[in-house]
């Protein structure tokens, strides 16, 4: 489990954090809390954008940019506007076969992908690789 902790975005802003893991992805568990804003921003507009260092970047999520992601794995479960409202939100997503299967340092960002949003919070950010371990080389 890895804690990303707090991020305050305006659209088109990304944080990233880099984990020495080791293994293959099959599915990403993700849980935050969403501090909306006023201007129609939702929590599906997050992007979560992982690199094994070796494979094309994957993400999810996301309305007009996924940054760097260049496997486009999907929406959240929780799109659209049914994400509105600010609170906790919680998904497990599936990664593409042999997507993300590598040793060595893994880069894990978190985005606001809705380019014309003003700054929203996503708080608490866990993400859960199932399939790695931390301290992989």
């Amino acid at each position: 489990m890895l804690d990303l902790g707090d991020h305050l975005l305006a659209g088109g802003q990304i944080d990233q954090a880099s984990f020495n893991l080791s293994g293959t992805v099959e599915t990403i568990e993700i849980s935050f809390d969403y501090v909306g804003n006023t201007s129609g921003s939702w929590a599906s507009d997050m992007v979560l954008v992982i690199s094994d260092g070796v494979h094309p970047p994957v993400a999810w999520g996301g309305f007009d940019t996924q940054f760097n992601g260049a496997v486009n794995a999907g929406s959240w479960p929780f799109c659209c506007s049914q994400s509105a409202p600010s609170g906790p939100y919680s998904a497990t997503v599936a990664v593409p076969p042999g997507a993300l299967s590598a040793s060595g340092t893994w880069t894990i960002s978190i985005g606001n992908g809705w380019l014309n949003s003003p700054a929203v919070q996503y708080n608490n950010v866990i993400v859960k690789v199932n399939g790695v371990c931390a301290g992989g080389n």
